[in-house]
């Protein structure tokens, strides 16, 4: 999965900054978002939004950390919810600072860093995603699929509200699914292998070591 999330990512990399047909569906997007807002919509998406901002979701990340770190049996837990958030906020970083991407133009003297790709959506599936993965083993099958469709349905409508908000065009908002994707899918796959009675030290640094990787 984190292969095809992967190919699918540099394909739609390589659209949005070399095909010129795709620019004209990244306006044809923002101009539909644009045509529908109103203030009910509006302070709708505001909140929805408010749920991917890095600092908001902060104190959060603490306190779930503190709590994987005070018990012996959650730390390779911890492992890999830092793993995965610190391999997505770094690969968001990198691509900020190095491609060249205006922010849609009600925003581009707003915002100063670069659209692609979208921070709050790849944060957003790299947080709640993971967070999934940890409580997984302890849900049953029905909560299962009750909390894997509530978060896939969370993460699109993050990616929403920033088009919605014109923060972001809609190959940004993909990029950020696809990126949190293949961040969350790596490091899960090295954590469930990680997981056995007798985890050592070396084997639980190989679990953030290789979460990093990623990146």
């Amino acid at each position: 999965a984190s292969l095809v999330l992967l190919i699918l990512l540099v394909i739609l990399a390589l659209a949005k900054f070399y095909w010129p047909w795709m620019n004209d569906v990244d306006h044809a997007v923002n101009y539909f978002f644009r045509s529908i807002q109103g203030p009910l919509f509006t302070q709708f998406f505001v909140g929805i939004s408010f749920l991917g901002f890095r600092l908001t979701l902060l104190p959060v990340e603490i306190v779930i950390g503190l709590y994987l770190f005070s018990r012996q049996s959650t730390r390779p837990a911890l492992m890999f919810f830092l793993g995965v958030l610190i391999s997505t906020i770094s690969i968001i970083a990198l691509s900020k600072a190095w491609l060249i991407s205006p922010r849609p133009e009600s925003l581009s003297g707003l915002i100063r860093t670069n659209s692609f790709p979208s921070g709050h959506t790849a944060v957003a599936v790299a947080f709640y995603g993971s967070l999934a993965v940890i409580v997984y083993p302890f849900l049953s099958t029905i909560a299962r699929h009750f909390t894997s469709i509530l978060v896939s349905l969370l993460c699109i409508l993050i990616g929403i509200s920033r088009l919605y908000l014109e923060a972001h065009w809609l190959t940004d908002v993909l990029a950020g699914l696809l990126l949190g994707g293949v961040c969350l899918c790596i490091s899960t796959l090295l954590y469930r292998r990680s997981l056995n009675p007798t985890l050592c030290r070396s084997r639980f640094l190989s679990v953030t070591l290789g979460s990093l990787l990623c990146a």
